[in-house]
C-alpha cells in the first residue's frame, strides 16, 4: 500500500509540473509580451472611426500587457484586406485587429468573393461598441423625412463601400425591408469619410452607417438623420425614427431583426485563430483592464466615442449563433449581391 501511495504521489507531481499552474501560464504569457511588439491592424483609412478607436486603445494596451502596440492602417474591400491579414498570421498573439462585424457577418454569410476568414475562429477580446447604423442625407437635401425618400417617383442614389461593408449591408437590408427598386447603391467608395464627403458635395442623395460615424457630422449641421437601423431610441438622436416604427412583412422583419442581432457585436477587435490559450487569456484581461481604466474612459468620452464592452467569450458565443441563424431569404440576397 506504502508504494501504491508514493508512486500516485508521483504521477500527481509529474501531472501538476506537466500541466502548470494558472498563475504559472500568466506569467509565462506575461513574460513574452513583455518587450515584444504587437501590430495592430485596422482595416480601415487613418482618420476613420475604427482607427480612432485603435489608436485610443493602443497605449492602454501597452499598459496591461507591457508591449508595444504599433497600430496599422489596411484598408480594402471593406473591411476584408485587414480582416483577412489577421486571420493569416501567425498565432502567436502578436497581431490584433478591430473589425466591423455588422458587416464581417454578413460576408461570411454570403461567401463573399475575398474573403479567407472564419469569423468563428478568431480569438475575440471583446466588443468596444454596440452601435446602430443610421441613414443621414446632406443638410440642404431636398428630402426631409424618410417617408419621402420611400415615396420618391426618383431614383435615389446613396454611396457605400464594398459590398462586404456595413456601409453597403446597411443600404441593401433598407432596399430589401421597404421594397425600393428605386434605391441606386453606388459602391466603389475607400471609406465611410469618402462615401460622406460624395453626401456633402451633392453626389449622391444619402448614405448609412454607424451613428458613431456619423453624429459628428449631424451635429455639426452637415447632415440630416431621417432613419435609425436599431430596436430603441437613441439620447442623441431623440427625434429619429426606428426602422421599427414603419410597417414591416414577416420576411422584412426577420431580416432586421437578424442585423440588429449582428450590430450586438458590432465593432470588436480579435486576434488570430490557434493563438495558445494562456496568450489568449491575458490578451482579454489587459482588453478588460482597458475597458476598466478610468483615464481611459473619461477619454473616449471627450472624443465622444461610444464605449460598451463585451468579453470575447460573448463576442464568440454571439458570432456563432448569427452564422447559424440568419433568415435563408437574407442570405440568399447577400449571395446573389456579393457575387457582383
Amino acid at each position: 500500500m506504502k508504494q501504491l501511495r508514493v508512486v500516485l504521489i508521483g504521477i500527481l507531481v509529474l501531472a501538476a509540473l506537466g500541466s502548470g499552474s494558472p498563475c504559472a501560464a500568466a506569467d509565462d504569457a506575461a513574460s513574452f509580451y513583455k518587450g515584444n511588439t504587437v501590430e495592430f491592424i485596422v482595416p480601415n483609412k487613418a482618420g476613420g472611426g475604427y482607427d480612432t478607436y485603435a489608436r485610443l486603445m493602443a497605449p492602454y494596451l501597452e499598459k496591461y500587457t507591457g508591449a508595444t502596440v504599433v497600430v496599422l492602417n489596411k484598408p480594402g474591400g471593406g473591411g476584408v484586406v485587414g480582416a483577412n491579414m489577421v486571420y493569416r498570421a501567425e498565432p502567436d498573439g502578436k497581431t490584433l485587429g478591430i473589425m466591423n462585424m455588422t458587416g464581417g457577418i454578413p460576408a461570411q454569410l454570403a461567401g463573399a468573393k475575398g474573403i479567407d476568414f472564419d469569423l468563428r475562429k478568431f480569438g475575440w477580446l471583446g466588443r468596444v461598441a454596440n452601435e446602430p447604423q443610421v441613414f443621414v442625407v446632406g443638410a440642404e437635401s431636398k428630402y426631409k423625412t424618410w417617408d419621402e425618400i420611400l415615396q420618391s417617383k426618383e431614383t435615389v442614389k446613396v454611396s457605400s463601400t464594398g459590398t462586404t461593408g456595413a456601409t453597403y449591408l446597411s443600404l441593401l437590408v433598407l432596399k430589401m425591408v421597404f421594397n425600393m427598386d428605386h434605391l441606386d447603391i453606388i459602391t466603389g467608395f475607400k471609406g465611410t469619410t469618402d462615401a460622406d464627403l460624395s453626401v456633402l458635395r451633392g453626389e449622391v442623395a444619402g448614405s448609412a452607417s454607424s451613428v458613431g460615424s456619423k453624429l459628428p457630422k449631424i451635429k455639426d449641421g452637415d447632415f440630416r438623420p431621417l432613419l435609425l437601423i436599431s430596436d430603441e431610441k437613441l439620447k442623441e438622436l431623440p427625434d429619429t425614427p426606428l426602422i421599427y416604427d414603419y410597417p414591416l412583412s414577416a420576411d422584412g422583419k426577420a431580416i432586421v431583426d437578424a442585423y440588429v442581432g449582428m450590430m450586438a457585436v458590432a465593432r470588436a477587435v480579435m486576434t488570430s485563430p490557434e493563438v495558445p490559450a494562456e496568450r489568449l487569456a491575458f490578451l482579454r484581461e489587459a482588453y478588460r483592464k482597458t475597458f476598466a481604466d478610468p483615464d481611459f474612459l473619461e477619454k473616449a468620452a471627450k472624443m465622444k466615442r461610444e464605449i460598451s464592452w463585451m468579453s470575447g467569450e460573448r463576442v464568440q458565443e454571439l458570432t456563432a449563433k448569427s452564422l447559424e441563424n440568419a433568415p435563408a431569404v437574407f442570405v440568399t440576397e447577400l449571395k446573389n449581391v456579393m457575387k457582383k
